[in-house]
């Protein structure tokens, strides 16, 4: 080889490793080349973090990775700053899927995400355990009988003597609610109170009374958010700048707060929807709030309770065929959200699924993170644990 051969295969060297190299930076630091807009973008990732081990997560149908038993996360670096879709599986469990936007230079978080279970075991209990097992309305260790609140005949309450149960608490109680070891209660002439348990050290919560009807129900809630009224299906909220009532959502069945306190819904006959705790009171615009339209069924809304911080668990009930089903839904509402049909039990031994009627009733308890269901026929039933 002569020397002028080596001189220009050293320079084709050169020319090649400062015009690769470059690239090959750009690269490494997460830049790509966009040849359909003919410029360069920077890559984004995307974190996925499963509430089982072992679960698999796919990014657009073509490459994936498996969490393990220390680590429940996955975490995909330079994807295109676009929507990407995420497939999360496990065998034996229903899949989650969800489209994500990937911006540049910046992680998309996808956390707690929660696969059930796509074959469930039911135990027949005893129905004597019905009351225990579905929550009551108001606190056990009160009364309200023709709008007189006197204390219970409850457990809690085996200490009080005779004579304690027959005393009237509070007169002219409409509605109340037990709140951080004081009642809030509504008076008949429309005012808001607070009162402690033995109905002294009243104060009045409103500078304008509502309106009662005898004819119409109202019921109260007390949580971070605020207190609400529910005026048959009108939600009110008291202003705690005016320390008024303002209207803030109409045809509303139920509503509650998540257990870390920090969502609450708001239910209609085939709607939920959902408030942060971001949310900050308007007082020129109370009903314009951060309120997002989670779910819309056709079905109508019989119950609905938190599964955990994440998840919604609801009775859907169908009145033109008669029968219901159970859903659950997360309520991260970014892209598609994420609906199971939860597996019933079999009506018969041939393994025919029965469906919920009208006036079956279903609960969630938090503790032992079990759903169960009461049928209209009085049979009591619970299913496996539903969450990890």
């Amino acid at each position: 080889m002569t020397k002028q051969t080596r001189s220009i295969i050293l320079l084709i060297c050169l020319l090649l490793f400062f015009t690769i190299t470059p690239w090959l930076i750009f690269y490494s630091l997460g830049y790509r080349v966009d040849l359909k807009n003919q410029c360069i973008i920077a890559t984004g990732g995307i974190y996925v973090r499963a509430e089982q081990p072992g679960t698999e997560v796919i990014v657009d149908s073509r490459f994936g990775e498996k969490s393990s038993f220390f680590s429940n996360s996955v975490f995909m670096q330079n994807l295109t700053p676009e929507i990407h879709n995420i497939l999360v599986k496990k065998e034996g469990y229903y899949s989650y899927q969800k489209d994500i936007l990937v911006k540049e230079k910046e992680v998309a978080k996808i956390e707690n995400i929660t696969l059930f279970k796509n074959n469930i075991n039911w135990e027949v209990l005893d129905k004597n355990q019905t009351n225990n097992i579905f929550p009551q309305e108001n606190d056990i260790r009160f009364s309200l009988k023709s709008e007189d609140l006197y204390f219970s005949n409850a457990s809690t309450n085996t200490k009080a003597p005779i004579t304690q149960k027959a005393k009237i608490i509070l007169k002219k109680v409409v509605s109340y609610k037990v709140s951080d070891n004081n009642i809030i209660w509504l008076s008949s002439d429309g005012n808001l109170n607070k009162s402690d348990f033995s109905g002294k050290n009243n104060e009045i919560l409103t500078s304008t009374p509502i309106l009662i009807d005898k004819k119409t129900s109202y019921k109260i809630f007390v949580n971070n958010f605020g207190i609400f009224i529910l005026k048959n299906n009108d939600l009110l909220l008291l202003n705690p700048q005016t320390n008024s009532f303002d209207f803030f959502m109409a045809n509303i069945n139920d509503l509650k707060v998540s257990p870390d306190n920090q969502n609450i819904f708001y239910a209609t006959n085939n709607e939920i929807w959902l408030n942060h705790s971001n949310y900050e009171y308007n007082l020129n615009k109370p009903q314009n709030t951060d309120k997002i339209l989670l779910n819309k069924f056709y079905e109508n809304i019989s119950d609905i309770f938190w599964l955990n911080n994440n998840y919604l668990i609801i009775r859907a009930y169908d009145p033109s065929t008669g029968s219901g089903q159970v859903k659950i839904s997360e309520i991260d509402n970014r892209g598609n959200i994420n609906i199971v049909d939860l597996p019933l039990p079999a009506k018969n031994a041939s393994g025919e699924k029965f469906s919920l009627d009208s006036k079956s009733q279903i609960t969630f308890n938090l503790q032992d993170k079990k759903l169960y269901i009461l049928t209209s026929d009085g049979l009591l039933l619970s299913s496996d644990k539903l969450l990890p």
